[in-house]
């Protein structure tokens, strides 16, 4: 390929250099190209990859080289940022009015998922909803200000597409009820949190449903 065809390409995103492999185009990533993908959005020269990408038929330098790649592009754009998706961490705000809870649950999330807001109120859980747009919302129902059912109940109200797991000592099939009917996924007692926190979080981002057992044996 003419070095006067590379510069007009050569500063386009991730998604592409993603997409392609994703797409089945053959173009095999090196490390530092996939770790590029896992952290978002950054230039990736694109010299290595280009002959793999366009047409043998362009090989002398064809003036219908750039449509076939932007061709290529537009087909794996989409695609591109599926797997931009799925490589990065799950987004996770926090609502508990314990501080001490609240570091628990964070610790307790690890490296597989990132917390990017904690708060302490049903009112400050929406606004870090609508403000940050997160995979998941782990949600108390005790807590001033507005409770977490009718936090809840308003951002599913809002169209958000946040996944709500509650996390609370309320041990009682009424809470369990109220909390699915307000929109939750999950529902985990925090007695349990240490073994059913993380697999509720999972099952939730799967599509799935959690309840965590009583205390008390099954009633």
């Amino acid at each position: 390929m003419s070095g006067q065809h590379l510069p007009a390409f050569k500063h386009l995103s991730f998604v592409w250099v993603c997409g392609a492999e994703r797409g089945g185009r053959g173009v095999a990533l090196t490390p530092t190209e996939r770790q590029t993908c896992r952290n978002g959005p950054a230039t990736v020269q694109l010299p290595r990859i280009w002959n793999k990408l366009v047409p043998e038929r362009h090989a002398n330098g064809d003036q219908g080289m750039e449509t076939d790649v932007l061709a290529v592009i537009a087909q794996d754009m989409e695609v591109g940022l599926e797997m931009r998706q799925a490589l990065r961490n799950p987004r996770v705000v926090l609502a508990d009015d314990q501080r001490e809870m609240l570091d628990a649950v964070s610790n307790a999330l690890g490296g597989d998922f990132d917390v990017v807001s904690t708060v302490a109120d049903g009112a400050s859980a929406i606004e870090s909803v609508a403000r940050l747009d997160p995979d998941l919302l782990v949600l108390d129902i005790s807590m001033p200000i507005l409770d977490g059912l009718k936090a809840a109940a308003r951002i599913r109200e809002s169209g958000s597409r946040v996944k709500v797991l509650f996390l609370t000592v309320h041990d009682d099939p009424d809470y369990v009820e109220a909390a699915f009917s307000a929109g939750a996924r999950a529902y985990v007692l925090k007695a349990r949190l240490g073994t059913d926190l993380l697999p509720a979080l999972r099952a939730v981002l799967q599509g799935r449903t959690f309840v965590s057992r009583p205390l008390n044996g099954d009633r």
